[in-house]
Formats: C-alpha cells, structure tokens, sequence
C-alpha cells in the first residue's frame, strides 16, 4: 500500500501541471474559435461593401488570425507531448485501480525485497521470468533503454523511478499483450502493477549496466541474467 502511495506522491506534481495545461490549451482554443467565427463574420459584411479601408482592415484581421494559427500549431505539438505522457500516467492509476480492486493485486512488494537497494526475491524473479517480462525487455532493450535515456535520470532513484515509468508507457504497445494475455489467466492473481515493478527493477539494473557512474559510491548491482 505504502508502494501505490508514494508513486502517486512522486508524480502528483507532473498530474497536476498536465491538468493545468489541458486547462490553458483548452482556454486559448476557445477564444482562437471564437475569433475566428469574428473573422468569418467581418468578411461576410465586407464582402457586401467594396470599400479599399474596408478591405485593408479585414487583411489586417486576416494577418492576425494567421499569426494566432502558427502559435495554435506550436500550441498543438506541446500538446501532443503533454497528452503522451497523460496517457502514460493513466495507465499507472487504472492499475492502482484494478490493485485496489483485489487485495491479493494490492502490493508489488511481494515481488521486491530491499537490500539498499530494492532488489527482487526469488518469487519476483519468478513472475518476471513466467509473465514473459523479462523475454519482452530482452527483445526490446533498446527501445527501452533509449526511452529511459530521454529521461535523463541524474541519480540513482531516478533511474529506478523512471525505468518504472518507461515500463508503464511501454505497456500500452503490442509487444505487452502477451503479459497481459498472462496476467488475465494466471492462476495466482499476479497483478499488473506487480509484473511491471519486477520488470521495472529488471530494467534499472540494466541501465546502470551503461551507467554506473549514476550508482552511490560502493554500491555494485548484478542484473538478472
């Protein structure tokens, strides 16, 4: 339980700013439409007036809606990222939902053992092995790792928080149905949440593979083979 919480406590702030920005884009899409039903209307009533000032005034308008259309273009594309990542952490709160839903899906911890730092148990490397989650890193491992590079993690937490993150974005696309296909089976009741923090833990590990220095000093990680 203390998992879920302090996963929604370290992404609250980037919830709530991808709140806010739908908010803003969703304001000035608004006031761009309703100036150009303004426009639209300007023309029609120019149309009816063969007047050269008329016409250079409604140029003028004209100008300014385009220049309103390029800042929506940019507007746009910030969106398109913002929603991205919206996706993603929507992903991680149906997941909290369905744990929540099933006492038996509740915690990964099942899954984790902490020896500064976290590492997985033996059931954890199991379900990692079983779910097919290990296969799926394996056979994707740059997709991931480059995904995990975008984010730039400068610590070693980070690095561990954001491998998560990646394995939660990640599982949205066609080389996770089959974990899926498994989890909805699986006898055991192994959850989602559960089957991506293994797998989340197996790719951090992986990670510091290439980036040791990001490790504290004196500390050594093995990867699961």
């Amino acid at each position: 339980m203390d998992t879920i919480f302090t996963y929604i406590s370290e992404h609250y702030p980037t919830i709530g700013l991808i709140i806010a920005a739908v908010a803003i884009v969703g304001f000035v899409v608004y006031k761009a439409t309703m100036y150009h039903v303004s426009i639209q209307r300007t023309r029609e009533k120019v149309d009816e007036l063969p007047c050269s000032v008329h016409a250079t005034l409604l140029n003028s308008h004209i100008e300014k809606l385009d220049r309103i259309g390029n800042i929506l273009d940019k507007i746009d594309a910030k969106f398109d990222a913002i929603d991205t990542k919206f996706e993603a952490h929507k992903d991680v709160l149906v997941g909290i939902c369905v744990a929540l839903g099933n006492k038996k899906m509740l915690d990964p911890v099942t899954a984790l053992k902490k020896l500064s730092p976290y590492t997985l148990t033996v059931e954890g490397e199991k379900q990692l092995v079983a779910s097919g989650g290990k296969a799926c890193i394996d056979a994707n491992l740059e997709y991931f790792l480059s995904e995990l590079e975008k984010r730039n993690p400068q610590n070693a937490l980070d690095v561990e928080t954001e491998a998560i993150d990646v394995i939660w974005g990640g599982s949205r696309k066609p080389f996770f149905n089959d974990i899926k296909n498994y989890i909805f089976l699986d006898p055991e009741g192994i959850s989602l949440l559960t089957t991506i923090t293994a797998m989340g833990i197996y790719l951090r590990d992986k990670y510091f593979e290439i980036h040791p220095e990001l490790l504290p000093e004196g500390v050594q990680m093995v990867a699961l083979k």
